[in-house]
């Protein structure tokens, strides 16, 4: 008894599948794992931004801009124009040269532009006057950040020295007649 083995290709390449498939599985898996978690980043980034655009001193704020370089960072075209966006953005927050008028007039339009960018990367059909035009910061949150900013400012000012506490003193009591006049009447 003489056995045959023969080996044919649609064998080959079903050993070859089952040996093989679930490691191209969980590669493909965590591939597209990163990619959703890449794109989370993104998103989190644009909509902390577009929540926070009228109130750009939140901490939330702040830490969304300072992630940009990270989540953005890549060779995709898109990316790179958020990444330049931001640079440029920045570089009007640390100028102090320019006059405040002009620099905060051309910061609204670079942020302006920063957000358009990202919102054409993560494929959001918004125009720039729609991200400039459509937010809510109510006239109340106004009011409390002005009122705030004046609060810290006198109270530093007190506390060097640079402002004064003004008294009105305002009904004296009457000094109280002492021992002695007391005993002679």
């Amino acid at each position: 008894m003489e056995s045959e083995f023969t080996v044919t290709y649609l064998e080959v390449i079903t050993l070859f599948a089952v040996f093989f498939g679930p490691i191209v599985a969980v590669q493909v898996s965590q591939f597209l794992d990163r990619k959703r978690q890449k794109r989370a980043g993104k998103e989190w980034i644009f909509k902390t931004l577009m929540r926070t655009r009228a109130a750009a001193l939140t901490p939330s704020h702040v830490e969304a801009l300072n992630m940009i370089d990270v989540e953005f960072f890549g060779t995709k075209k898109s990316d790179k124009a958020v990444v330049a966006a931001w640079k440029l953005y920045l570089d009007n927050l640390a100028d102090t040269t320019t006059p405040e008028d002009i620099r905060n007039s051309k910061r609204n339009d670079l942020f302006i532009e920063l957000l358009y960018k990202m919102s054409s990367s993560l494929g959001y059909d918004f125009d720039k006057e729609h991200i400039k035009n459509t937010c809510y910061f109510p006239q109340g949150y106004v009011d409390v950040e002005n009122e705030q900013h004046l609060i810290r400012k006198g109270v530093l000012g007190i506390l060097k020295g640079d402002l004064v506490v003004p008294m009105h003193v305002t009904n004296i009591p009457a000094p109280k007649p002492s021992n002695q006049e007391v005993n002679e009447v």
